[in-house]
């Protein structure tokens, strides 16, 4: 078994409490541990490779090794011993001061009493050297404690002050021989001080009075002194005797470690002879050994370098492939890119086709002027036959004339009569609406109950926009449906720019012509008008939520077109034409193809208008935008036939 020594563990570090005495930490000495010489193993091949039952020259060695080492345990544990001892002895020796000094605070305290407060100095000293003489009691049984539990005690001892200095310099980082000086100097010097300041207390002048008194205190600290001398000679014998044990172990240690020292010589010579002279077989072997050893680790590792050439190689292959692919994607992505951008150029052109035809259709409203015909004169307008013309009013289209059967009725010619006036001059708004004008020459009590509308001759085909689209027989091309959705959105811009809003623009109120196969639209029936500045801001928005958003004038409206009516369809020929005539431009995108919604689209492009109307920008550029959307949407549900 081998045992470290340490001279600087608790047993012997009590020692440093005598200034005379030098304890230490010493690296040579107090480290001592045979496991720090490296000595070969028996099993090693190379340093050690001799047959087991030849005679080793390191036997002699390694014998003398091993009673050095139980002699250097025996040393240490006695050394050990002795830091104990000494501990303990410092402890009774503290012990005994703190009595003395006990006895002396006492001592002044009476002297304090029987001067009436004049020895409040030598109690204010004797109280200083008591409390101190306490902690260093304190102090010194910590390190008896300490040693005996084979711990290390405070470096400083049994000295409270010079600990206290110590462990304040060590916070500053000074750690070495002269942060112990230091702190043993302020020590030596503060109670120095103390027994000068106590001195000079007892010598203060007393009254004549308290002679008496002076004189038991004196005697008292002559008792006192020779006590302290006496205690400390008695306890000075026993730390002496241990101080002369400890050195005695010292002078040991230090042979011991000379000894120590020769013998590892020794043995390191005898270990290298003894290397030159093994077995030479024995290290060919071994050497043969790990020869064949790194062999198969090379092997090893060529065939893993093999393995992971060819998990490369696979890897690489399929970089390539994968590289491949995306080169034929990026073609695929180049060709639809290409094929988008020739689509865009078509789409371009129609619409440049379309907005041509757009500027012609001030033309077309001077072509539909030549054929119209003016209205046949009658006797009587009472006795013509009138067919159904709405809850309101009559009409007859063969003389194109309107009769009122309702006050409501004849409140619409009186308001399309102001509307026909403020219409005037306003070349755009003129060319997109069709009036119920005053029947002149009329008698004026019957003036406001009869209207008439224009006529054309046979060449011009009019019909209502919810017939136009449900007689076709063939379906609507793609050009001819964004065709009347300009319209519808141009007419939704002239309007809005000329502060009109019309506020029921169902199919049945969108009139048809055709003329030499172009289409033209007009809007009728205006009984729910507003225009003018002052009744139009408040209503500026609702023609393009009717046609965008499928919103009503009121909520009313809304709920009885989108829910009530599809509901009650089935069950009423009436709710069946109302939701047919309803939505203009939802029925005209879904004329013909499979698409069952586009409601949501539309909806996005109506709040898009508005928002940008609120924001003020260019009326032309909004609506335009808004025709090019609802292209794309046109030729997205055709796309579907």
């Amino acid at each position: 078994m081998v045992t470290t020594l340490d001279v600087s563990s608790s047993g012997l570090s009590q020692i440093s409490n005598f200034p005379d005495v030098d304890a230490s930490e010493t690296p040579k000495l107090g480290q001592f541990d045979a496991s720090h010489v490296s000595l070969p193993a028996p099993s090693d091949p190379v340093n050690n490779s001799y047959p087991e039952e030849s005679t080793s020259p390191l036997e002699p060695h390694q014998s003398n090794t091993n009673q050095l080492i139980e002699r250097s345990t025996i040393l240490y544990q006695q050394a050990e011993k002795a830091g104990i001892d000494v501990a303990k002895s410092t402890f009774f020796k503290e012990l005994f001061n703190v009595a003395i000094a006990g006895v002396g605070l006492g001592l002044a305290i009476a002297a304090t009493v029987i001067s009436g407060g004049l020895g409040i100095p030598l109690t204010a000293a004797a109280g200083v050297a008591f409390a101190l003489a306490v902690s260093d009691a304190g102090c010194a049984a910590a390190n008896w404690y300490k040693a005996a539990h084979g711990e290390q005690g405070l470096r400083m001892g049994g000295d409270t002050l010079s600990n206290l200095v110590y462990a304040l310099l060590d916070k500053m980082g000074l750690q070495d021989d002269r942060a112990e000086f230091w702190a043993r100097a302020t020590s030596a010097t503060l109670r120095l001080g103390l027994t000068i300041g106590t001195l000079y207390a007892g010598t203060v002048s007393i009254p004549s009075n308290l002679g008496a008194a002076t004189s038991a205190i004196s005697t008292a600290k002559l008792i006192k002194v020779g006590t302290s001398a006496t205690g400390n000679e008695i306890l000075g014998f026993n730390l002496g005797s241990n101080k002369i044990i400890h050195d005695r172990v010292k002078a040991e240690l230090e042979s011991h470690k000379k000894d120590v020292e020769d013998n590892l010589n020794s043995s390191l010579i005898a270990n290298k002879d003894a290397a030159h002279k093994n077995d030479l077989t024995k290290i060919q072997e071994a050497r043969e050994a790990e020869r064949q050893q790194w062999e198969q680790k090379i092997s090893d590792v060529q065939r893993q370098l093999d393995s992971d050439f060819k998990k490369m190689t696979d890897q690489v292959e399929k970089l390539s492939s994968n590289l491949k692919f995306v080169e034929n994607e990026k073609q695929n992505a180049s060709e639809k890119v290409n094929s988008l951008m020739a689509e865009n150029i078509r789409l371009k052109s129609e619409i440049e086709a379309l907005m041509a035809l757009q500027a012609t259709e001030p033309s077309m409203k001077s072509k539909l002027q030549d054929h119209k015909i003016e209205n046949p004169r009658v006797d009587s307008l009472k006795d013509l036959e009138y067919a159904f013309g709405g809850k309101n009013k009559e009409v007859n289209k063969k003389h194109g004339y309107l009769h009122a059967i309702t006050d409501t009725g004849k409140k619409d010619f009186a308001l399309e009569a102001g509307l026909s006036k403020y219409c005037a001059g306003k070349k755009e708004l003129e060319a997109i609406v069709s009036l119920q004008k005053p029947v002149a020459g009329l008698d004026k009590s019957i003036q406001g109950d009869y209207a008439q509308f224009d006529l054309y001759d046979e060449k011009v085909k009019t019909s209502e926009l919810v017939k136009y689209i449900g007689l076709q027989d063939i379906q609507l091309g793609t050009e001819q449906k964004q065709q009347l959705a300009n319209q519808l959105i141009d007419m939704l811009k002239v309007l809005f720019t000329n502060k009109v809003s019309h506020r029921d623009l169902h199919m049945e109120n969108i009139l048809v012509r055709e003329l030499d196969s172009q289409v033209y639209t007009q809007l009728i029936d205006f009984g729910r008008t507003v225009y003018g500045e002052q009744d139009f801001s408040k209503h500026k928005y609702d023609d393009i939520k009717y046609l965008f958003n499928k919103e009503g004038a009121h909520l009313g409206e809304t709920v009885g077109r989108n829910v009530f009516a599809p509901a009650l369809s089935a069950l009423s020929t009436k709710n069946e034409e109302i939701r047919e005539k309803h939505y203009p431009l939802h029925k005209l995108i879904k004329q013909g193809n499979e698409t069952k919604s586009v409601a949501d689209d539309l909806q996005k492009i109506g709040n898009r208008i508005i928002e940008r109307l609120k924001a003020n920008e260019d009326v032309d550029k909004v609506f335009g935008d808004a025709q090019q959307a609802v292209y794309g949407l046109i030729l997205k549900a055709d796309t579907n036939r």
